[in-house]
């Protein structure tokens, strides 16, 4: 990308410089590399004009999340023992108040932001919404603000609690029913034969002693 703003500045006239370097208008990037693919699988020629093809498709993966940096779970300093410093803290409303309800609605009606996310999508909030509060000062250089920048930490706390969650196993049926099958077939394993003739004639032995023991009484 550099090479062509290089190219296009020393190459063409000042007065199209912001013509020729206008950003592609990309809807869905998504779609467009799978455009790419079924052309390849189709044997179209379209992907075989590398300059036009190669050009678009560069500045179509520089739009996907990964294109310009990747994300190492390694490196992510939240789950740290020591995550960043907290330098300002935003401005959440109070997703447990109930202060929402329609026209006319009684006060015993009203209803938190929680309870309408949670009626909407069955889902639950994370409880610490200030897990990411040291990003709102990157969001800042980033020059985001206000609205934008609180709808990105919530993305970041609901999306990080979904990465991260760790399913109750014991309330899997299908789970436990496997579980339960091994400890079956394991408990089998465990058992040693029973040699039924021997512990028939030591139960006979037994009793003759307890006759005995009675008759000496």
């Amino acid at each position: 990308m550099l090479f062509l703003l290089r190219y296009v500045r020393e190459t063409f006239p000042e007065d199209i410089h912001e013509t020729l370097l206008k950003p592609l208008q990309i809807l869905d990037p998504y779609e467009m590399c799978f455009a790419l693919l079924y052309s390849v699988e189709t044997g179209s020629d379209i992907p075989w004009l590398y300059g036009s093809c190669i050009a678009m498709m560069s500045e179509i993966v520089d739009i996907l999340p990964w294109g310009l940096s990747d994300y190492s779970e390694l490196e992510d300093p939240y789950l740290t023992d020591e995550p960043p410093a907290i330098y300002k803290v935003p401005e959440f409303p109070d997703w447990y108040k109930r202060e929402y309800g329609w026209k006319g609605d009684d006060k015993y009606e009203l209803r938190s932001l929680a309870q309408i996310v949670y009626e909407t999508t069955g889902c639950l909030m994370p409880r610490n919404l200030h897990q990411y509060d040291a990003e709102l000062k990157k969001l800042g250089k980033y020059c985001i603000k206000q609205n934008k920048a609180i709808a990105v930490l919530y993305c970041m706390l609901a999306l990080s609690n979904s990465r991260r969650r760790i399913p109750a196993n014991n309330l899997d049926k299908d789970y436990m029913k496997w579980v339960e099958q091994e400890e079956v077939e394991k408990n089998k394993e465990d058992l040693s034969p029973v040699d039924w003739k021997a512990q028939k004639e030591e139960y006979e032995k037994q009793i003759k002693k307890l006759r005995s023991a009675l008759r000496c009484i």
